[in-house]
């Protein structure tokens, strides 16, 4: 008798444990399906110009689909670098530069400073955000690939950084200056 009880109390732990982990699965499955979701739609936003066929779409959820782990990871990582107060801190300090009207990477390093990081807080929040940014371009470059010459055209060119704004310098040796814009001052012996 006291085996069978036994045998009872374990298979219903055996089912409670399995429904649990079930459970634990698919909030996890939830989960991913849920960033594949956003993901999906915020590439799709970048991509509208190129008008996308059924085919393509099908095409870049599956590329999401395949680095969506990766991804998730990332945002992960870079999320638990934050505690509650410093995303709330971060998040108003984001809202007020933008209404200020600071763009770019002050906006970026001005709403980490408001978060009240360290320097090397920041340092590893801005690598965490490189390596989501860099997984997001992976995916852009790959749905990208599959676009026909006459899509590709009709994307926006990609805004160029700090880096690509350096002008040349022309022949009056300042950013712009050509043959035709430079102006000579010569002072000749006896002139005011």
């Amino acid at each position: 008798m006291q085996l069978k009880s036994t045998l009872v109390c374990l298979a219903l732990v055996c089912c409670f444990a399995a429904s649990v982990f079930a459970q634990n699965e698919t909030k996890a499955e939830k989960a991913k399906q849920r960033a594949i979701a956003t993901q999906t739609k915020n590439l799709m936003k970048f991509f509208v110009p190129a008008e996308l066929t059924d085919e393509q779409k099908t095409n870049a959820k599956e590329v999401i689909a395949k680095h969506i782990d990766d991804f998730m990871a990332a945002r992960k990582t870079q999320e638990g670098l934050l505690t509650k107060e410093q995303k709330k801190a971060r998040a108003e300090a984001l809202k007020k530069l933008k209404e200020e009207g600071v763009k770019g990477p002050d906006l970026w390093s001005k709403s980490l400073e408001s978060a009240g990081l360290s320097e090397d807080e920041a340092k590893a929040f801005n690598e965490a955000k490189q390596k989501t940014q860099n997984i997001s371009n992976k995916m852009k470059q790959a749905i990208m690939g599959k676009l026909t010459d006459d899509q590709k055209a009709a994307m926006p060119k990609p805004k160029r950084g700090k880096k690509g704004k350096k002008g040349k310098k022309g022949a009056g040796g300042k950013k712009g200056a050509t043959k035709e814009s430079q102006q000579v001052s010569v002072k000749l012996p006896g002139m005011t």
